[in-house]
């Protein structure tokens, strides 16, 4: 939601918190990496994220999603 409201600081705070409470969210990680990169423009924790999103992909469409990601990182 807050994505969608542009509220990118807010969102990314409560991305932090969902990781937090739940480590092995996925859709937090994934979102959390993608939200990292185009508001802060940090590759390395953006990285980490989405690395940890890809251990956690439960379908191999999950995982080549989060590939392409990886790969558009500078």
């Amino acid at each position: 939601i807050f994505i969608k409201q542009k509220s990118f600081n807010r969102a990314l705070e409560e991305l932090h918190q969902a990781i937090t409470v739940f480590p092995n969210l996925i859709d937090a990680h994934y979102n959390l990496g993608n939200l990292l990169i185009q508001t802060k423009g940090d590759p390395i924790k953006s990285r980490w994220h989405l690395e940890k999103a890809l251990k956690l992909a439960t379908s191999q469409e999950v995982a080549s999603r989060i590939k392409r990601t990886l790969n558009a990182l500078p």
